[in-house]
């Protein structure tokens, strides 16, 4: 199968695009230097690249788009635009977890993959895959804390990885757990890893549009309820 996949729940920007088990096509991008991410900007861009490197939109099979949990505006962004390419071209989108890609792209480990994603509010998300690829511990928002408790809980080894790790490094090391480095192959969402789990999705539904996975409230909607701005139910 021919893909292209792209995530935008966390601060960068990925895009990949695979034929089969070859990868042809990867870009990482990163917040730009003001800290804050280039979703918006970069997303399309990178899109366009990794199509061109497929031979073209009809080259490509299927569009796998991570949704979430993550950033609220990552998230729509990327679910949108993955429903207006599969609305003009005809290509048809897949969601997947961006929780289960950061853990294939933790890469060939033994023991329990766990990834950590920065939820913000002082907050990470995480869940647990063993080493048979099983979910043990199911996707949630948890304080660092807590996250640092159910992987000591698990007991065996542990590779841990993820942007939200590496935001609190330094409480995972006091509990003595290694995490990955900023920069390195396990603190960051590897595009790769989109495609993979696109690939193995079931076959979607005919005009199906992707559903960003948030866990919890988004940001967005607590500060209408806090402003009194809340639509009707």
């Amino acid at each position: 199968m021919r893909l292209i996949g792209f995530d935008c729940a966390t601060d960068d920007v990925v895009v990949a695009a695979c034929a089969g088990d070859e990868v042809v096509f990867e870009r990482t991008v990163p917040p730009g230097d003001d800290g804050r991410p280039v979703h918006s900007g970069s997303l399309l861009a990178g899109v366009t690249s990794a199509v061109e490197a497929l031979g073209g939109w009809q080259s490509v099979d299927r569009i796998a788009v991570g949704l979430g949990p993550g950033t609220f505006t990552g998230l729509r962004i990327a679910a949108s635009t993955a429903s207006g390419l599969a609305l003009s071209t005809g290509v048809p989108v897949v969601g997947v977890s961006t929780l289960e890609a950061m853990a294939l792209s933790l890469g060939a480990v033994k023991g329990v993959r766990f990834p950590v994603l920065d939820a913000r509010r002082g907050e990470v998300f995480v869940a647990a895959w063993d080493s048979a690829g099983s979910l043990i511990l199911p996707p949630a928002a948890l304080p660092p804390e807590a996250a640092i408790e159910s992987i000591l809980g698990i007991g065996g080894p542990v590779t841990v990885g993820g942007p939200g790790a590496v935001r609190f490094a330094g409480l995972f090391a006091d509990a003595g757990i290694s995490v990955a480095e900023p920069g390195s192959e396990n603190g960051r969402l590897g595009g790769p890893a989109i495609c993979r789990l696109g690939a193995a999705a079931s076959d979607p539904e005919t005009g199906q549009t992707p559903q960003p996975i948030y866990i919890r409230e988004p940001d967005a909607k607590l500060w209408l309820e806090r402003d009194g701005n809340a639509p009707a139910r």
